[in-house]
């Protein structure tokens, strides 16, 4: 909403990229009510940010925590696993294809000869 009234605002205020008389004071009080929107969400943004180190340093945060670092590790032997099997497969599939070209290369020396 207040961006549709800024643009609105700066419609009436600007005309052909220069202020309009008088609009100056227009200008300001937005430019105003922006910084302190930055320094309420700065200041907002600063005490969750306290809250959350306090709450972490309880027992239940330690237990967040570790879950956290629980899950991760898991997450971590999956991908693991998931990508050694990735590799053998790929080896696998690397052999096959040695195969193929070295029995379509005997194919073609019996053909020609």
């Amino acid at each position: 909403m207040l961006n549709f009234i800024v643009l609105l605002v700066f419609h009436n205020v600007y005309k052909d990229g220069t202020i309009v008389a008088g609009n100056k004071r227009i200008i300001d009080l937005i430019t105003q009510i922006m910084n302190q929107k930055f320094l309420s969400g700065l200041i907002i943004g600063a005490v969750a940010g306290a809250a959350l180190a306090l709450f972490l340093q309880t027992e239940k945060g330690e237990e967040l925590i570790d879950d956290i670092k629980d899950a991760v590790g898991d997450a971590a032997d999956t991908a693991k696993t998931t990508l050694g099997n990735l590799n053998d497969e790929l080896h696998e599939l690397l052999k096959k294809g040695k195969a193929f070209v070295e029995d379509l290369e005997h194919k073609v020396k019996e053909a020609t000869s």
